[in-house]
């Protein structure tokens, strides 16, 4: 067990992450590939839409991680038998913490040209429920 301004939690990584944070709306916060091809989509997609996709949620520390599941499945931060709904990653195994997924936002109109477009520019919807 390891202390944390939530009280003892399990929590099997290092201890040095307890409590950092990121910016998970900061595009430039992303790995180079990925930011590079959203750039491009969402100038594409502004281009079609006449509107800006932003950043739901990109890069996450594990800290950041753990306090969505626990959110989500109290207690079951890093039990996978628990994935919650909407389905989230465990602490130390997300795409957002090795910076290679970004969670975008914008309107239908552009979601759904997203949808249809993504596959060009080197791009999927991974997670069940998230296209």
């Amino acid at each position: 067990m390891t202390a944390s301004p939530f009280g003892d939690i399990y929590w099997p990584l290092d201890p040095s992450l307890i409590g950092q944070f990121s910016d998970p709306k900061d595009f430039g916060q992303l790995a180079a590939p990925l930011r590079d091809s959203i750039w491009t989509m969402r100038r594409d997609c502004h281009a079609v839409t006449g509107g800006w996709l932003y950043c739901n949620s990109g890069y996450r520390t594990p800290w950041m991680q753990w306090l969505l599941r626990h959110g989500r499945v109290k207690g079951h931060e890093f039990d996978a038998r628990y994935p919650a709904s909407p389905r989230t990653a465990l602490p130390g195994s997300s795409n957002h913490q090795r910076r290679l997924a970004c969670d975008l936002g914008g309107t239908q109109a552009m979601l759904h040209w997203c949808n249809l477009n993504s596959h060009k520019y080197g791009l999927s919807f991974p997670v069940p429920g998230e296209d």
